[in-house]
C-alpha cells in the first residue's frame, strides 16, 4: 500500500525482498496512462510486463525514450529491438 501525499505516491518494494508493495503493477499502469511522451532512465530491465507496456505505449503513438546503463542486458536489447520496429512504423510488434 503506497504512502500518498497530495499527487505524490511512494511505493516500497519489491515484495520478493520483503517490501510491502508490488512495484510492477503501478509502473505498468502508469505507462499505460501516458499519452504523449515517456522518458525512462533505468539501470536494468528484467520485467517482461514493463517491457511490454513500453512497447505498447510506443505502438500507441507515445514517444518513448530510454536511457540505459552502459552494459545492456539481453532483455533490454530485445526491448530496444521491439521499440525500433515500432518507430519504423511497423504495425506488428514481435517480442
Amino acid at each position: 500500500m503506497p504512502l500518498e501525499w497530495g499527487d505524490l505516491r511512494l511505493y516500497m518494494g519489491p515484495q520478493e525482498l520483503g517490501g510491502p508493495d508490488d512495484l510492477e503493477s503501478p509502473i505498468v499502469e502508469f505507462i499505460g496512462q501516458v499519452q504523449k511522451k515517456l522518458d525512462v532512465a533505468i539501470q536494468e530491465l528484467e520485467s517482461e510486463p514493463i517491457a511490454r507496456a513500453l512497447v505498447n505505449a510506443a505502438h500507441n503513438g507515445v514517444s518513448v525514450r530510454l536511457v540505459l546503463e552502459g552494459t545492456i542486458s539481453s532483455s533490454a536489447k530485445i526491448l530496444m529491438t521491439c521499440l525500433s520496429s515500432v518507430v519504423k512504423k511497423s504495425r506488428t510488434v514481435r517480442c
